[in-house]
């Protein structure tokens, strides 16, 4: 075992003989060593089913999934869509049924759910992990809307028992693993997110382990997302409005937000070949490492790279485009789902961070499809940083980049990571991308027209 040292608080202040740990991943031998102690008969065939079934293999090393892997695996059916969020979608399922069989409970499975999922928003947005028993009735007369005494009292009398509740000696009432509290929060999220309402009263705060559960959540049920409002421009992608999952490790905090508008971005980040085109027509300085005012022919299409802040905000302007803020840039480099990568979980070969062992810049697009973000982003993950609008904290004359870069490893190229450099660096790993905001059909038009023909196509 280890000890917890995430961000995640357990109050222990009134349990001075406890200490929080984590059990580490099982192994082979140990899941095969549970499943024999628990069915004695039947384990070898648990245990092929297990290895048989997508990804199920990697969950049942966590100690808290084996056991509901084992009650849920003839409800599982082979090449479906398998994770965790699925697991404790059909456990908690089961358990619902099982309480309603018992007879004699008011609350129907459907009612017994969403009080839970109320409760687990109330504990995630609070910090508090328990609820005292004397708090229970408000919490059943508000969300049942009751009033009578009586069917207060009858409808916590059954919220208490069959709740997926435990209680402790002192009357704190608390969900049987902290997992299901953020299970059923994660669940409530991804169906206000289905209805972009998730964010009616602002953003909301998330931690990693509801991140990974609504990004399990989403894979089973897409949200669906508004096209553009007129055909994209060669070259540029549609990023579209709504809500999305935004931040995580060593980047902005977690929560849920809203992307007020949509906009155009290009696919690719700026090229040599491209910027050629800007250093021609305005005169500007090229960037260091160039053979005079033009880029050596072997990088025509690779990203211009040795541009400050503020070359790129003035090829932009060039371009009749501007630079995204940190929060475009996030949601067109990973999508709603909050995923971490733009194309998924880390996977080797698709993008050029350190790993690839280029030792250098990869010409854009080298890495497409696999590498792309669900918009169809190019190189988000890796090759060079990209320049954004936004800076890096607030009153500070440092700029926010992201993507990581060719000599930095995979953890710098997470969708979420960010980092601050000062505007007048200029730097072999630095580029940029630029996106377009549709003004209205006609006018957006015309402005994308001139910077596509300008931005995006390839210099000769």
């Amino acid at each position: 075992m280890r000890v917890n040292t995430s961000e995640d608080y357990i109050d222990l202040r009134d349990r001075p003989n406890f200490e929080i740990v984590y059990l580490e991943p099982f192994t082979d031998d140990d899941v095969q060593a549970v499943l024999r102690a628990r069915f004695p008969g039947s384990w070898k065939a648990y245990w092929e089913r297990i290895q048989r079934i997508y990804n199920l293999p990697d969950l049942a090393r966590r100690p808290v999934l084996l056991d509901m892997i084992a009650q849920t695996l003839p409800e599982l059916k082979e090449g479906q869509t398998l994770n965790a969020a699925r697991l404790y979608q059909v456990c908690t399922n089961l358990w619902l049924e099982r309480e309603a069989s018992k007879g004699r409970t008011l609350l129907t499975p459907a009612g017994r759910r969403l009080f839970a999922e109320e409760l687990a928003m109330e504990m995630l947005h609070t910090g508090e992990l328990a609820i005292h028993y004397s708090r229970i009735p408000a919490r059943v007369k508000a969300h049942f809307r009751l009033e009578k005494a009586e069917e207060i009292d009858h409808f916590e009398a059954d919220v208490r028992t069959c709740n997926f509740l435990n209680r402790d000696a002192a009357g704190h009432y608390a969900f049987a693993h902290k997992s299901f509290m953020e299970f059923f929060a994660a669940s409530r999220l991804h169906r206000l997110m289905l209805e972009e309402r998730a964010t009616a009263h602002g953003p909301v705060p998330i931690n990693e382990e509801v991140r990974l559960f609504l990004n399990d959540l989403f894979a089973l049920e897409p949200k669906p997302e508004p096209g553009p409002p007129y055909e994209a421009p060669e070259g540029c992608v549609w990023v579209p409005p709504g809500e999305f999952i935004l931040g995580g490790e060593g980047g902005l905090p977690r929560r849920v937000v809203r992307l007020e508008k949509g906009f155009f971005v290009a696919r690719t980040l700026v090229t040599n070949a491209q910027y050629a085109r800007f250093v021609a027509e305005t005169g500007h300085a090229p960037p260091g490492g160039w053979r005079g005012r033009r880029p050596p022919a072997e990088l025509a299409d690779h990203p211009v790279v040795n541009v400050n802040w503020h070359d790129a905000v003035a090829y932009a302007e060039w371009a009749e485009a501007r630079l995204p803020t940190e929060q475009e840039w996030e949601k067109a480099a990973r999508g709603y789902d909050g995923r971490e990568y733009p194309w998924g979980a880390w996977a080797e070969g698709r993008c050029n961070s350190e790993e690839a062992g280029s030792g250098g810049t990869s010409p854009v697009g080298r890495f497409s499809p696999d590498g792309d973000s669900p918009y169809g982003l190019q190189d988000a993950a890796g090759n060079v940083w990209e320049w954004t609008a936004s800076e890096w904290e607030a009153g500070s004359d440092r700029r926010a980049v992201r993507g990581g870069s060719f000599d930095l490893n995979r953890d710098f190229a997470r969708c979420a990571f960010r980092f601050g450099f000062s505007p007048d660096l200029v730097w072999d790993l630095n580029g940029f991308r630029v996106v377009v905001f549709p003004i209205s059909p006609t006018a957006a038009n015309q402005q994308i027209s001139k910077s596509a023909n300008r931005q995006i196509a390839n210099s000769k």
